[in-house]
């Protein structure tokens, strides 16, 4: 399984850098591309400065969340190792398609220190509940808000606007059937039959430890189910973290020296950008996100700064996390010491 998930790792980091290649060779070939270094040198970098800031406390309320619900399941973890823990979810998330490596990766790293598996991937699943929720509730205010925009810019759009809407909701249903008892055991019990079918697996008497994450998954999330408070409180904290990040590329459009649109009309946009092409199967939706830019926010950035304003957009939604999280990643290993596998629940 370790070395399944290291080539997943590795064909995913070989996508982004494919992608990566894909987007400079098409701005060398783009006439866009020689005005990008002129741009460049004509940002205005207070508003980058404000971006950064903005990333900052976007990964200060992704590691609050992740705090609080781990909190109230009485583990000892500080605030400064719940924002490592987002920003290796974070990591993950974007290497690897769809998303499908944060909340596995978080609930291993948990382990890690002695959390129950089963406990700390149901606060990772709600986690990403929550966050779901709050982007939902802000997808759907920007759609409604740039209904009448999305119509004059064409029927297309607005198809992909409605299908985005649906496939996020989507996840506000799956994952609550996944907290149910029933679901779960269904489902381990699949596992259970796929193992003893397959000899070799017998001996690391993965049954019982299939059965102990269930235990600890269920009784995580029938916590959660007698008190709504807690889930509540993390859509709210939520709500103000996915506002953030559909904030960006409103400073992004600033720093261009852009003024005719304002704060709610960009941010809108990005939101119903991101709702349109997150479900895309690729890392980070590498390339949907850059194609998607191009038609979403045609009417807002000029055709000859159109490429250097996605560089600039996806390096502060996407490559920075990337980069963020690669570097926590090896300052962690480097710095890992017996202490710090040592149980840390009360």
């Amino acid at each position: 399984m370790k070395k399944l998930l290291k080539d997943k790792v590795f064909w995913s980091r070989i996508y982004i850098l494919i992608t990566l290649a894909v987007l400079i060779i098409f701005g060398i070939i783009n006439d866009e591309v020689k005005s990008f270094f002129g741009i460049i040198t004509q940002i205005d970098t207070f508003y980058i400065f404000i971006t950064v800031l903005v990333v900052l406390v976007f990964l200060f309320f992704e590691g609050l969340v992740i705090h609080y619900l781990l909190r109230t399941q009485k583990t000892n973890v500080t605030l400064w190792d719940s924002i490592k823990i987002g920003m290796i979810g974070l990591y993950y998330s974007f290497i690897t398609p769809s998303s499908t490596g944060g909340q596995p990766a978080q609930a291993a790293y948990l382990k890690r220190r002695n959390i129950p598996l089963g406990g700390s991937l149901a606060a990772m699943f709600l986690k990403f509940f929550a966050y779901q929720n709050a982007f939902m509730i802000i997808a759907i205010i920007s759609t409604v808000i740039m209904h009448h925009k999305l119509v004059e810019m064409g029927n297309m759009l607005i198809y992909f606007t409605y299908f985005g809407l649906f496939m996020n909701g989507l996840w506000l249903v799956i994952i609550p059937i996944l907290f149910s008892r029933r679901c779960l055991k269904f489902l381990c019990g699949i596992c259970i039959k796929l193992i003893n079918k397959i000899a070799f697996l017998k001996k690391y008497n993965l049954e019982e430890k299939i059965d102990n994450f269930r235990r600890d998954f269920s009784d995580y999330s029938e916590r959660f189910r007698k008190n709504k408070k807690e889930i509540l409180i993390s859509i709210l904290l939520s709500v103000p973290q996915a506002l953030l990040q559909m904030s960006i590329l409103y400073f992004v459009y600033r720093s261009m020296g852009n003024t005719a649109a304002g704060y709610i009309e960009i941010t809108s946009m990005q939101t119903i950008l991101q709702s349109a092409v997150c479900f895309m199967p690729m890392p980070g939706a590498s390339g949907a996100q850059e194609i998607g830019f191009s038609a979403f926010m045609a009417p807002y950035f000029s055709e000859g700064s159109m490429f250097a304003s996605v560089l600039i957009w996806r390096f502060f939604t996407y490559y920075i996390f990337i980069l963020l999280g690669a570097v926590i990643i090896i300052i962690d290993q480097l710095t890992k010491t017996p202490k710090n596998n040592q149980a840390d629940t009360k």
